[in-house]
C-alpha cells in the first residue's frame, strides 16, 4: 500500500489513492478530505463510512450484558462470533456466544446452555479451517479457589453448533488467539493469561498450547525469572505476527517502575521471552475498578499481518492516567517488539475537556490499516457513561484522522436507568463477640465501564467490525458496527446532548421513609443461632426515582445439622453509600436498628432455604455516584442482623 503524491503546501488536501487488491482485479479507494486539513499527511485525508449500529445480543433483550469477545472466519468473513458476560435478572450469571452467517447483519444464540453457568472472561477465535473455539472460565460458588478451572468449546461448524467442553487449567483474564498464518505453528492453540493457583503464585503471564485442535494443551510457557521482583497485571489480547511469533501485552509493575510491557513466544508457547517495555506507565483504573475509579486497566494488541509496507508492524493502545483522567495511549513497533515508538494520546478530545476515555481495541486490515476504537466520555460531563469512536491511520501508526462515533445512543445513567441485576457483594459474621451477620446488595462494579473488554475485528474486505456494551434499548446490551473506508463520506458528530448530563445519583424526590410510632419496641434475644441459619436476599430491585429496594427473603441453614424454627431476624445496623436507608415493613413498625421479622419455618435441613418473606426497604436524601475522590458508591444497602431461634 503506497500513498500518492505529497500535497504541496499546508493546508490543501489532494485525493490520496490506496491500491488495495492482491489477486482480485484492480481497484481503488479513493481517501477524500477529511473534518480537518490541518493534521499531517496523509491521515488527516481519511473519512469513514459507518453501518447503523446492530443488536447482537437480541436473543436476551432483558438480560444485562458485560464485555464482549468477538471473531471472524479467515475463511468466511460472513461467519462471526461474539461472547460476552450474560446477567439474567435473577442475579445468576453466565457467558453467553453469538453467531452470525450474514457478516453481522443478524445474530443468533449459538451457545446458549447451562454448561455455561457461573462461567466468565470469554474470549473466543477462528482456526485456519473455519473452525471456532471459546473459553470461559468456570468460577463456582462453592468451589475453592485452587479448584477454578478453564472450559475450552470447540464449533467443527464455524460457531453453529458447539462440542462439549474440555477442561483446562485455570489462568485469569486468558486470552485465546489461533494461528492463522499458514507458517510453522498454522493451527496451533494458544490459551495465554495471568497465572493465578495455587494461592500464592507468582502474577506473572503464562501460556499453554494446543497442537490438535484443543484436545490436548501443554505448558505451561513461562519468562525467565518467573515472578521474581515485579507484578503484572491481567494479560490482554494475545496476537500473532507473520511469521508465527506470539506476542501478548500487560502491565508490570516493581518497586522502582510501572511500565507496559510485551512478551513474546518464538517456539509456539513453549516459553516466553522476558519482554521489554512499552512505555512508562501511569495506572488510570483498576482492572475491575469500578469501586475506586470507573475505568478498565487491560491494554490491546494488534499486528500487521498484510501484504503492506507495514507488515509485522506491533500496535499497542492501552489507558494511561494523565492529569487524573484516562486517555488512550498508541504505541508501534517495527522490530516485533524490540524497540517502540514514543507512546502518545490519540483521542482527540477537545480542549478543556476533563472526562475519561477507556476500553480500547486494535485492528489491522489487509491493507495494513490500523483501527482503535474505545469509550468516550466526551458527551457524558457525568464521567460515567459513554459512546464509542473510531479513528484509523493508514501510515503505520504515525497519524491518525479525526476520530468519528460509531455507536448509536450510548451508555447513559438517568433516573430511570436500571442499575441490576444486583448481588450480595458481602457476607460474613460480625462484631467482637462474634454474633450477627453482615451482608451489603450493590451494583456490579462492571457498571460504570462495561466490562474488561471490547472487541474491534478486520474481514476479508478491508472493513472493520466494532462490538461494544450501552444500554441505550434499556439493559446494557451488545451492539456491532461495520466500518469501511470511504470516498465524500463526511463523519458528522451527533450535536445533542446526552440527558445524563445532569447530576446524577440516588433518587432526587424519593418519599419518605415510614416512620415508628414512638420508639422501636423490639423483642429481647432468644436463642442466637447466627452462625448457622443465614438471611439471603434473592430477586432484588431498585427504583431509583422513588427510591424503594425490595427483596425476596429467605433463610438458609449453613450448618451441618438441622435448625428447628420458627426464627426472629433483628436488624443491628442499616447503612447505604448511596443515601438515607430505611425499612419499610418491618413487622414490628421500626424504620431503623431493631426492626424485626418473623420466619415460620419449623425446621431447616442443612443447606435447605427456608419460606420466602418479601422486604422494603427505601433511600432518601440521595448521593451521587462519584464520591469526589476518584472513587464510586457502589453499595445500595449493608445491613447487620441477628438470627434467633424463638420458642414453639
Amino acid at each position: 500500500m503506497r500513498p500518492g503524491p505529497q500535497p504541496q503546501a499546508p493546508g490543501h488536501c489532494e485525493r490520496i489513492f490506496f491500491r488495495v487488491s492482491s489477486n482480485m482485479p484492480a481497484r481503488w479507494i479513493v481517501a477524500a478530505v477529511a473534518a480537518s486539513c490541518a493534521l499531517p499527511y496523509p491521515a488527516r485525508c481519511t473519512q469513514f463510512d459507518v453501518s447503523p449500529s446492530v443488536q447482537v445480543s437480541g436473543a436476551h433483550p432483558a438480560d444485562v450484558h458485560y464485555e464482549v469477545c468477538a471473531a471472524i472466519d479467515p475463511r468466511n468473513s460472513l461467519h462471526l462470533i461474539a461472547a460476552s458476560f450474560r446477567y439474567a435478572p435473577d442475579g445468576r450469571t453466565r457467558t453467553v456466544i453469538y453467531a452470525s452467517t450474514d457478516g453481522g447483519k443478524t445474530w443468533r444464540a449459538s451457545l446458549d446452555s447451562a454448561a455455561l453457568d457461573y462461567t466468565g472472561d470469554p474470549s473466543c477465535a477462528y482456526g485456519p479451517d473455519g473452525a471456532a473455539y471459546y473459553t470461559a472460565s468456570l468460577l463456582l460458588p462453592s468451589a475453592a479457589r485452587d479448584a477454578r478451572r478453564m472450559l475450552l468449546f470447540r464449533s467443527p461448524d464455524g460457531g453453529a453448533t458447539w462440542d462439549p467442553p474440555d477442561s483446562l487449567t485455570y489462568t485469569d483474564r486468558e486470552s485465546l488467539v489461533v494461528d492463522t498464518t499458514g507458517g510453522p505453528h498454522n493451527g496451533r492453540i494458544y490459551v495465554v493469561g495471568s497465572n493465578r493457583i495455587p494461592r500464592g503464585s507468582p502474577g506473572d503471564v503464562v501460556a499453554f498450547y494446543s497442537t490438535d485442535r484443543g484436545r490436548t494443551f501443554a505448558g505451561p510457557g513461562k519468562r525467565p525469572g518467573f515472578g521474581q521482583g515485579y507484578q503484572t497485571a491481567s494479560a490482554s489480547n494475545a496476537a500473532i505476527a507473520a511469521d508465527g511469533t506470539m506476542a501478548v501485552i500487560f502491565p508490570q509493575s516493581s518497586r522502582q517502575s510501572s511500565e507496559m510491557h510485551i512478551a513474546l513466544s518464538t517456539d509456539g508457547g513453549a516459553s516466553l521471552t522476558a519482554g521489554a517495555a512499552i512505555a512508562p506507565h501511569i495506572v488510570a483504573g483498576a482492572r475491575k475498578g469500578a469501586a475506586q475509579n470507573n475505568l478498565n486497566e487491560v491494554p490491546a494488541l494488534a499486528i500487521d499481518c498484510s501484504e503492506s509496507l507495514y507488515r509485522n508492524r506491533v500496535y499497542a493502545a492501552w489507558v494511561e492516567g494523565v492529569s487524573g483522567r484516562g486517555q488512550i495511549y498508541f504505541a508501534w513497533s517495527a522490530d516485533l517488539g524490540k524497540t517502540w515508538s514514543k507512546a502518545r494520546a490519540i483521542n482527540d478530545n477537545p480542549p478543556g475537556d476533563g472526562t475519561s476515555q477507556f476500553m480500547p481495541s486494535v485492528a489491522v486490515n489487509r491493507d495494513g490499516v490500523v483501527a482503535v476504537t474505545w469509550y468516550d466520555r466526551r458527551n457524558h460531563p457525568d464521567n460515567l457513561g459513554w459512546d464509542v469512536r473510531l479513528t484509523a491511520s493508514p501510515d503505520g501508526g504515525e497519524t491518525f484522522a479525526p476520530s468519528v462515533p460509531i455507536s448509536t445512543g450510548g451508555m447513559n445513567f438517568r433516573e430511570d436507568t436500571y442499575l441490576g441485576p444486583f448481588r450480595e457483594r458481602e457476607r460474613g459474621v460480625t462484631n467482637n463477640q462474634g454474633r450477627g451477620q453482615h451482608l451489603s446488595v450493590a451494583i456490579t462494579n462492571f457498571l460504570f465501564m462495561g466490562g474488561d473488554y471490547a472487541a474491534l475485528l478486520a474481514d476479508s474486505a478491508g472493513k472493520f467490525h466494532a462490538f461494544w456494551v450501552d444500554n441505550h434499548s434499556g439493559t446494557g446490551q451488545i451492539w456491532t458496527a461495520v466500518i469501511g473506508l470511504a470516498p465524500g463520506v463526511q463523519p458528522s458528530e451527533p450535536a445533542r446532548p446526552h440527558s445524563d448530563q445532569i447530576p446524577v445519583g440516588a433518587p432526587r424526590t424519593a418519599a419518605p421513609p415510614r416512620e415508628a410510632k414512638g420508639p422501636c419496641q423490639t423483642s429481647p434475644p432468644e436463642a442466637d443461632l447466627s452462625h448457622s441459619v443465614a438471611l439471603e436476599l434473592w430477586n432484588i430491585t431498585y427504583d431509583r426515582k422513588s427510591g424503594l429496594l425490595t427483596a425476596t427473603a429467605r433463610l438458609r441453614n449453613t450448618s451441618g445439622a438441622p435448625s428447628a424454627g420458627p426464627f426472629r431476624v433483628t436488624v443491628t445496623r442499616i447503612d447505604s453509600e448511596l443515601g438515607d436507608a430505611a425499612i419499610e415493613d418491618a413487622e414490628n413498625a421500626c424504620p431503623a436498628v431493631g426492626a424485626q421479622w418473623t420466619f415460620g419455618d419449623a425446621l431447616l435441613d442443612t443447606g435447605a432455604l427456608g419460606a420466602p418473606k418479601t422486604v422494603s426497604f427505601r433511600l432518601s436524601g440521595g448521593r451521587p455516584f462519584a464520591d469526589g475522590r476518584g472513587g464510586y458508591r457502589l453499595t445500595l444497602l449493608t445491613l447487620e442482623l441477628q438470627v434467633d431461634q424463638l420458642p414453639r
